[in-house]
């Protein structure tokens, strides 16, 4: 109960900060009730206007689907992060997330199905998804919808059954960022690729991972699109259905069948500046407990090996490291985007009128 009033009290601060109702979901026994505060998550979301922010309390009990509808345009919902540096295994899982409005923010969530994009009556814009543990990310196909926009940043999008593209963006939805994530994608050995992108994509600085084998490729539909410093490890950046007009630099592609880069040379298809002479999956990596494979362990630290891929650091696009170590927001599975309490420490006994010294250690991005 002192942590919950803790953070309570942090969350008050920020709100008088920026004059925006924060909102609690909260679904643990026991947990209060009180104003702004909703043991469903739903409601929290229905109850919200633009600029409100929901937190979503750790749980070991799911809080279910959940849509934000079009009269939620502007509002945030933040979990705890997908591997938060505390104590206790809970976080904060959904089912399903399902966007119907513009100016929506995803942040710390655990999603154990998907998150939809768009539905067949409406247009939307400036969607982010970040830290966020989910199994699939899709958007919607129908001709009456407009999508643009749209970010996908340090995410684990690891769908391994689901017959179909593990983040699928529909040629309605233009302008998309897809950076520093953690990529899986289908394991059967019908070969659906990972990813499904058009409209000038940008695919930069991520990790598409597998087990090698011939089936396991990067893309589905890839049209129209910039690939670069990637690390194809274990997946071949290549497509199962089209490949168009998409230029692939700075990329490294090891332990695939195929680790040509670019992976074809017909239909527009281009690149420079692409890492070959790496050959050796095992050498890509500080952390030895990384291996190819269709299950990607969120104790591992991607982290680049200066002694055996030194070409890898700062040769980025940008000047930075290729994979997710690089670009601006480099991966961090730890990273929460509300303060996270990770300890209180306070006098065991206190007279009556002596003061109270509390040391609080907190992180938040």
């Amino acid at each position: 109960m002192k942590h919950f009033l803790l953070i309570m009290l942090l969350i008050a601060a920020v709100q008088t900060v920026f004059s925006q109702n924060i909102l609690i979901a909260d679904n643990n026994a026991g947990a209060p009730s009180g104003a702004h505060v909703y043991s469903d998550l739903q409601a929290a979301i229905d109850a919200s206007t633009s600029g409100d922010i929901i937190h979503v309390i750790p749980s070991p009990t799911t809080y279910g689907s959940v849509t934000v509808s079009a009269a939620q345009a502007g509002i945030s919902i933040f979990g705890i992060g997908i591997k938060p540096d505390k104590d206790g295994p809970a976080v904060s899982v959904l089912n399903d997330v399902f966007i119907r409005a513009s100016d929506v923010r995803i942040s710390g969530l655990t999603v154990a199905t998907s998150i939809d994009i768009g539905t067949s009556s409406n247009t939307l814009s400036n969607v982010i998804i970040e830290n966020t543990n989910v199994y699939r990310i899709s958007s919607s196909t129908s001709s009456s919808f407009v999508g643009s926009n749209i970010l996908i940043r340090n995410c684990y999008v690891g769908l391994t059954t689901y017959s179909s593209a593990v983040i699928s963006l529909s040629n309605r939805i233009s302008n998309a960022v897809i950076t520093n994530c953690i990529i899986g994608g289908y394991t059967s050995t019908t070969g659906y690729g990972s990813v499904t992108a058009y409209n000038g994509t940008i695919i930069k600085n991520n990790i598409f991972f597998g087990n090698g084998d011939a089936s396991r490729n990067a893309f589905y539909n890839i049209e129209n699109c910039t690939v670069s410093n990637n690390i194809f490890f274990g997946r071949q950046p290549r497509h199962y259905s089209t490949m168009k007009n998409v230029t692939f630099n700075n990329n490294v592609s090891v332990g695939s069948v195929n680790n040509s880069l670019p992976p074809i040379t017909t239909d527009g298809v281009t690149g420079n500046s692409n890492f070959t002479d790496l050959v050796d999956p095992a050498l890509v990596f500080d952390d030895p407990a990384i291996v190819l494979g269709d299950s990607w362990d969120l104790n591992w630290e991607p982290v680049l090996s200066a002694t055996n891929a030194p070409e890898l650091f700062d040769s980025g696009t940008d000047g930075t490291n290729i994979g997710p170590t690089g670009s601006t927001i480099p991966w961090d599975p730890t990273g929460v985007p509300l303060p996270l309490i990770q300890s209180v420490i306070s006098s065991e006994v206190i007279k009556q009128g002596d003061n109270m010294d509390v040391t609080i250690k907190a992180r938040g991005n």
